[in-house]
This record gives structure tokens, C-alpha cells and sequence, in this order.
């Protein structure tokens, strides 16, 4: 015959197991839904065109003429992004 406490304890544990398997169940949706919102993104990444990966800025250069009244020069930058350095050309 099975005592009070030893019917207890079996009733926890199985408790504890179902416990468990539920986290368990929760941490894997939530991983399946990280996976596709990761997915989602990077399939957005690789549509985008080349011509978006690259930026052009302008900027203004004063001439050192001396002259004040002088006009600045605008000047646009094309600044191009390969493996992590950057490359500027003009």
C-alpha cells in the first residue's frame, strides 16, 4: 500500500515533469517564431538592389583663396560598402 506522503511525492513529481514540458512547449514556439521574423528579414535584405547599399552625400568646400566672398563648391561623395571597410570614390 501506497502511504500519503509517497502519493504526494509522485503527484509532484508528475506535476513537475508536466511543468516542464510545457515551458519546454512555450520556448520552442517562441523560437519558431524568432526563426521566421529572422527569415522574414533577411529575405527583405536580399531583394534590396545594390544601388540602395551604396550612399551619396555632398558637402560644401570653402576655397582657400583667402577670398571671403568667395561661393563654396559643392561636392558629392559616393561612399561604397564592401566587406566592412569603406571605399570612397569622387
Amino acid at each position: 500500500m501506497i502511504k500519503g506522503i509517497e502519493r504526494n511525492q509522485l503527484r509532484m513529481s508528475k506535476t513537475k515533469k508536466q511543468m516542464s514540458q510545457l515551458k519546454q512547449k512555450e520556448l520552442q514556439d517562441q523560437d519558431k517564431i524568432k526563426l521566421q521574423i529572422f527569415d522574414e528579414a533577411i529575405s527583405r535584405i536580399k531583394i534590396m538592389p545594390a544601388e540602395e547599399a551604396t550612399t551619396e552625400r555632398s558637402f560644401y568646400v570653402v576655397p582657400r583663396t583667402g577670398n571671403i566672398r568667395e561661393k563654396p563648391k559643392k561636392i558629392q561623395h559616393q561612399q561604397i560598402q564592401r566587406s566592412g571597410t569603406n571605399h570612397r570614390t569622387s
